[in-house]
C-alpha cells in the first residue's frame, strides 16, 4: 500500500463526528407498543420477512451516512499519498531550506508592478508557512558571488527583516556558483529533507557552465528538492551602452582624441531618435540622436581634446529606461606629458640619429654634427605631422643593462643589442606585459641565434632570417612599399602620394606569426616595421638599422616624425583595464613613492585606507571587489595619484528568458520543479513534500455516498409505508 500522510493532522480529531449518525439513530429509535389482535400467524411471518429487509436497508443507510461524514472530516485533514517510503520519512522529518535570491542589477528592472526584486521579496515572504519548528532556513542573496549566512534564521521578525533589507547590487549573475553554494549549505545540514529555492528574473546571463558542473563536479551532497520560482513575465525592453572603446591612437594635451561606443537594443521594439551623451573632463562635450533596431547595435563616436596632461575621465550615457544600471559606461585615461625613454645601445654611433629624432631640441653643436648631403637638402619638401614630444632620455650599455633600469620608464629601445642575459630578457617580457613599450632596432652586431631562441619568443613572435643586402655594394636596395595608414603611427602622418621612400642597403627578412601586425612592408612584400601585443604592452621591431651604413633613412624627412610617433605610440599606451563590478583591482602607479598612506575613494565619495603589498613589479595597492561603477580615485595625502574606471557587466543587460532545460541543468540532476508566478508557492511545495493530496477525492466520495444513502433511505421508507398499509 502506498503510504498515507496528512497535511493537517490536527483535523483528524474531527473523525469522531462520523459517530453522529449512529448516535442519532440510537436516540431516535421508537419503542413499539404491543396491541392484542386476532391470531393471524401467516401474516406475522410475512411481516417479519419484510421488516428484516427494511432493517437491512436502514443499517446500510446508517453506514453510508457515517462514511460520508467520515470522508468529509478526512478531507479537512488533507490526506496525501507518496510513492516511496523514504520520501515520506523525509517529508515528515524536519526540513533544511536554502533560498537563493538574485540581487544582480537586472533585478532592478522596473516592471509595471515594481522592481523585479520586490516581487521576489513577496514570494519569499510567502514561504513563512513552510518553515516550522525545528526546520532550518538559509536566506542566501547572490549576484556574482553568494553571501552565505553563518547560521539559519528563525521565522518571524528575523526572517522578515532580512528579506526587507535585500537590495540590488551592481554586479552580474553567476547562477552556477550560487547553486553550488546552496547545495553545499544543505549538505552540511543534519536534516534529512532538503529543499533549494532559486528566485531570479530568469535572464540568460549567468547560467554558463551549469551542464559542465553536473557532468564533472557533482559533489556528494545528497538529494535535495529544487524549485525555480518564477517572478512573472513582463515586457523586457532595454537599451544599454554595450562597449566603450578608445582606439589605439596618438594623443596628448591639446590633441584630439577619439572615442567610440556601441549601444544595443535588447528589446523587441525598434528605437527611434534615442539620445546619447558624452561627458569628459567634468562637462558635456557631445550629444547625438540615434536609431537602433530590435536586437541590433549601433556604433557611435566622438572626439574630445584633453586640455592638460594627467588623468582624464568621463562617461557616455543613453536616456534612462526601465533598467538604469546599464545606461552609462565610464572611461579613464592618463594624458601623457614628457615621456621617459631608455635607450639600450651597443655603440654610441648606433643611436646618434635616433637620439636626435627623439630629442630634436638638443644642443646646437650636436645637431650640426649630423651629416647632411646636398641631395637630401634638395629633396622636394613634404610636410609630415610630428609630435613635438618632450622626452627624457636615459642611455645604457647593453652589457650593463639591469632590471633596475626599467623602473619608471615609459619606453625601452634596444638598438643593435648583440645579447642580453636570460634574466634581463625575462624582465623585459614582464615590463612589456605590465604595459611598457619595447622597440627593437636591428643592426650588424645582433646575434640571430640569440634573438630567435631567447629574445623574440619573449617579446614578439617573429623569426629572423639571414640579412639581405650589403652595406658596401648598394646595387640591390629595398624601399618602403605597402603602408598601413590605419595604424596610429601612420594615420594622418602626411600625404601618401608625395612620400619619398628611403633606400635600405641592408635589411632582415622575417617570418611572422598571424598575431603580428605588419605596419610597413618593403616593395617586395617583406616586413619593415611590425607590431605585436605582449600582455598590456606593445612591442615593435624595425628590420633594419638606424645608421647611414644601412640606408639613407635618417636623412629622409619621414625619419623624425616616424621615430617620434613610434616612441609616443609605444610609450603612451591607453590604460584600458576593463574592470567590472566585483573585480579585485590592483594598481601600482609610479607616482606613489614609499609606503605612505594611500586612500581609495569610490564614486559615491566614500574613502577607505589601503595598504601596499610586495609584487614582482614593486609595491602595489589592492582594492578588493569594487562594488560601484564609476571613476575610482587613489590619493596619497591630498594629491590624486591614480584613477580607474569600473563598469557593469554588459552581459547582464540581455533580459531574454532562459530555457527550462538550462534551468534543469543548473540543479545538477537533483529533483526539479518550476513554480509558476501565479501558482501557490506553499501548496506546490507541500505537494512536492507529501505527494498528491486526496481531499478532493474524499469530498467527491462523501457526495457519492450521500446520494446512494438518499436512494436507499427513500426505498426503505416506501417499503415501510407499504407495510403499514
Amino acid at each position: 500500500m502506498p503510504p498515507l500522510t496528512f497535511l493537517h493532522p490536527s483535523a483528524l480529531a474531527g473523525l469522531s463526528a462520523a459517530a453522529l449518525p449512529f448516535l442519532i439513530h440510537l436516540f431516535n429509535r421508537k419503542k413499539l407498543a404491543r396491541i392484542p389482535f386476532s391470531d393471524l400467524t401467516f401474516l406475522k411471518e410475512l411481516q417479519k420477512e419484510r421488516m428484516r429487509r427494511v432493517r437491512l436497508r436502514q443499517i446500510l443507510a446508517l453506514i453510508l451516512r457515517t462514511l460520508a461524514v467520515f470522508f468529509v472530516m478526512l478531507a479537512l485533514a488533507r490526506p496525501a499519498l507518496k510513492g516511496a517510503l523514504s520520501e515520506v520519512v523525509g517529508a515528515r522529518a524536519n526540513t533544511a531550506m536554502a533560498v537563493l535570491v538574485d540581487v544582480s542589477y537586472s533585478m532592478g528592472f522596473r516592471t509595471d508592478q515594481g522592481k523585479a526584486l520586490e516581487r521576489a521579496k513577496e514570494r519569499i515572504l510567502e514561504m513563512s508557512g513552510l518553515i516550522g519548528e525545528g526546520d532550518e532556513a538559509f536566506l542566501i542573496p547572490f549576484a556574482r558571488f553568494p553571501e552565505v549566512p553563518d547560521a539559519s534564521m528563525r521565522v518571524g521578525t528575523q526572517w522578515n527583516e532580512a528579506v526587507e533589507e535585500l537590495t540590488t547590487s551592481w554586479e552580474g549573475t553567476d547562477i552556477r556558483r550560487a547553486v553550488e553554494a546552496g547545495l553545499d549549505v544543505l549538505s552540511r545540514s543534519e536534516k534529512s529533507h532538503k529543499e533549494l529555492f532559486l528566485m531570479t528574473d530568469g535572464t540568460t546571463h549567468g547560467w554558463e557552465g551549469c551542464r559542465k558542473a553536473r557532468a564533472e563536479e557533482t559533489p556528494d551532497q545528497g538529494q535535495a528538492s529544487c524549485f525555480f520560482v518564477s517572478l512573472g513575465d513582463w515586457p523586457r525592453d532595454n537599451i544599454g551602452v554595450e562597449t566603450l572603446e578608445l582606439p589605439e591612437q596618438l594623443f596628448g594635451a591639446g590633441r584630439t582624441m577619439s572615442l567610440g561606443w556601441r549601444v544595443r537594443n535588447y528589446g523587441d521594439r525598434a528605437l527611434k531618435d534615442g539620445t546619447t551623451l558624452l561627458y569628459a573632463g567634468g562637462r558635456r562635450v557631445h550629444q547625438e540622436l540615434f536609431d537602433v533596431d530590435s536586437g541590433a547595435t549601433t556604433a557611435l563616436s566622438a572626439q574630445v581634446s584633453p586640455e592638460k596632461e594627467g588623468p582624464f575621465s568621463g562617461y557616455v550615457a543613453v536616456e534612462e529606461d526601465r533598467l538604469p544600471a546599464d545606461d552609462r559606461r565610464y572611461f579613464s585615461v592618463r594624458v601623457p606629458g614628457a615621456l621617459r625613454a631608455l635607450i639600450v645601445k651597443h655603440r654610441d654611433e648606433d643611436v646618434f640619429f635616433l637620439r636626435r629624432a627623439l630629442n630634436p631640441f638638443g644642443r646646437e653643436s650636436e645637431q650640426k654634427s649630423a651629416p647632411q648631403s646636398r641631395k637630401a637638402r634638395k629633396e622636394p619638401p613634404t610636410r609630415f605631422r610630428g609630435e613635438g614630444i618632450g622626452m627624457t632620455i636615459t642611455e645604457a650599455r647593453a652589457e650593463r643593462f639591469a632590471s633596475e633600469n626599467l623602473k619608471g620608464q615609459d619606453l625601452v629601445i634596444l638598438v643593435n643589442v648583440p645579447r642580453l642575459s636570460t634574466a634581463m630578457v625575462r624582465a623585459l617580457g614582464e615590463y612589456a606585459a605590465r604595459g611598457g613599450g619595447v622597440w627593437i632596432v636591428l643592426g650588424k652586431d645582433v646575434d640571430t641565434r640569440f634573438y630567435n631562441h631567447t629574445l623574440l619568443p619573449e617579446l614578439i613572435p617573429l623569426t629572423l632570417r639571414s640579412p639581405v643586402g650589403n652595406a658596401r655594394d648598394r646595387s640591390a636596395v629595398r624601399s618602403f612599399g605597402e603602408m598601413d595608414f590605419e595604424h596610429p603611427v601612420l594615420k594622418d602622418l602626411g600625404e601618401k602620394d608625395r612620400m619619398t621612400s628611403p633606400r635600405f642597403y641592408v635589411t632582415y627578412n622575417v617570418d611572422a606569426r598571424p598575431e603580428v601586425r605588419p605596419v610597413v612592408r618593403y616593395r617586395d612584400g617583406g616586413i619593415a616595421l611590425a607590431e605585436a601585443r605582449r600582455g598590456r604592452g606593445k612591442v615593435m621591431l624595425l628590420t633594419t638599422g638606424g645608421t647611414l651604413e644601412w640606408g639613407d633613412f635618417p636623412r629622409k624627412g619621414l625619419f623624425v616624425p616616424l621615430v617620434q610617433r613610434v616612441a609616443r605610440y609605444l610609450g603612451t599606451g591607453l590604460d584600458q583595464d576593463r574592470y567590472l563590478v566585483g573585480d579585485d583591482v590592483v594598481r601600482n602607479p609610479d607616482s606613489i613613492s614609499g609606503r605612505g598612506a594611500v586612500v581609495v575613494e569610490n564614486p559615491l565619495g566614500d574613502r577607505v585606507a589601503i595598504e601596499p603589498s610586495e609584487t614582482p613589479e614593486g609595491l602595489a595597492w589592492s582594492v578588493e571587489r569594487v562594488a560601484v561603477p564609476g571613476i575610482w580615485r587613489l590619493f596619497a595625502g591630498d594629491a590624486e595619484v591614480d584613477r580607474f574606471a569600473v563598469n557593469v557587466d554588459p552581459k547582464e543587460s540581455d533580459l531574454r528568458a532562459v530555457t527550462k532545460q538550462t534551468i534543469r541543468d543548473a540543479f545538477g540532476g537533483h529533483p526539479f520543479e518550476v513554480i509558476g508566478a501565479q501558482a501557490s508557492l506553499e501548496e506546490t511545495v507541500l505537494r512536492s513534500r507529501y505527494g498528491r493530496e486526496l481531499w478532493k477525492a474524499c469530498l467527491f466520495l462523501a457526495l457519492a455516498l450521500l446520494m446512494v444513502e438518499m436512494w436507499v433511505a427513500r426505498t426503505g421508507k416506501g417499503q415501510v409505508e407499504e407495510n403499514e398499509q
